[in-house]
């Protein structure tokens, strides 16, 4: 049975949203819970495209497959890192950020309102980061080890708090990386690779949803199961990456469900209605004005964006739409991340 410690819990009605300053879920050892529902065994009737590789060079492997049919996904590896990850190209252009209430009837303030983003190109990561490409983080950085300078002066007590001995469990090397803090996400994703950074939550958003494409409440479409995503009831714990087959239209896989995910943005609740934070602005009487072309929330407030939701939230966290703001210091194990490359 699922037991939950809440280490420090806070919630503020902050615009109809919760704000989590932190959390930790533990489950058994056989990562099952009493309350897992029927449907636990369609999350593992999938065709998984995971397996933990290192190629003849020695670099530390992504987990999964290249070249998905009709995506456009491919493997760069960092010639400084020795790091390999698959990424999907997510093309430029307007698409809405947001929440739409003529579709979602479970719209939040802080998802308000439903608003046009003009993007550049990208690359997003096809898969969130692996406990075996942290490892090799770590291991040349061993600042950010646990118990390091780095990790002590930036992350609370729960980093890397799922690992024995500063090291994956056994078995879990292809299980996505969690109870990493907002900076040494940031830092893993500048060591990984040249360009590499954490998304913005315009270009997460933007991997989830097909440009001038009708709007979804899920990556995959309106309908997701514990097939297509790791969220409550399904699994009951973490588990490989790429193993749903709910992949966003660029072929982005784990984008709802099993962890949650940094962004780069901070976390301000009004920020789609009061983008500059002028404090002009209630909604639904917005700041119509302002150029979202490529925006990133900077307002000098210390909250960041999650988003994403995992295993052990309900189906309202796997919506394309729902922002979370944690504390940067957070290394929740219900908490990981994924890099982009700027082009």
């Amino acid at each position: 049975m699922l037991k939950i410690f809440m280490l420090v819990l806070i919630t503020v009605i902050t615009g109809c949203s919760a704000y989590i300053d932190d959390f930790y879920v533990d489950y058994d050892g056989t990562g099952s819970s009493d309350d897992t529902a029927d449907e636990t065994d369609s999350s593992t009737d999938t065709n998984s495209e995971s397996s933990n590789s290192t190629d003849d060079s020695g670099n530390t492997g992504d987990t999964g497959s290249d070249n998905l049919p009709d995506f456009n996904c491919d493997t760069i590896v960092s010639p400084v890192s020795g790091v390999d990850i698959s990424f999907c190209s997510v093309e430029g252009g307007s698409f809405n950020m947001g929440c739409d209430e003529s579709v979602d009837s479970g719209c939040y303030n802080d998802e308000l309102p439903l608003h046009s983003v003009s993007i550049s190109p990208f690359l997003m990561a096809r898969l969130e980061v692996t406990n075996s490409q942290y490892e090799a983080f770590v291991t040349a950085n061993p600042l950010w080890a646990a118990g390091g300078i780095s990790a002590d002066s930036s992350c609370n007590y729960n980093y890397l708090a799922n690992w024995v001995g500063g090291l994956p469990k056994s078995g879990e090397d292809d299980y996505p990386v969690v109870g990493v803090c907002y900076d040494a996400a940031v830092a893993f994703c500048k060591w990984a690779g040249t360009a590499f950074d954490l998304p913005t939550q315009a270009q997460w958003e933007a991997a989830a949803r097909k440009r001038d494409a009708q709007y979804a409440l899920y990556p995959n479409g309106n309908d997701i199961t514990c097939g297509a995503a790791n969220f409550e009831g399904c699994a009951g714990s973490l588990q490989p990456v790429g193993i749903s087959t709910g992949l966003s239209p660029y072929g982005v896989a784990d984008m709802s469900g099993n962890a949650m995910e940094w962004t780069k943005d901070q976390y301000v609740a009004d920020y789609y209605c009061d983008p500059e934070g002028s404090g002009s602005y209630v909604y639904p009487d917005c700041n119509t004005a302002y150029d979202w072309t490529d925006p990133v929330c900077e307002q000098q407030i210390t909250m960041r964006t999650v988003k994403g939701g995992s295993y052990f939230h309900p189906l309202d966290m796997m919506r394309v739409a729902k922002r979370t703001g944690l504390e940067p210091s957070s290394s929740s194990n219900l908490l990981g991340f994924r890099c982009v490359k700027n082009l």
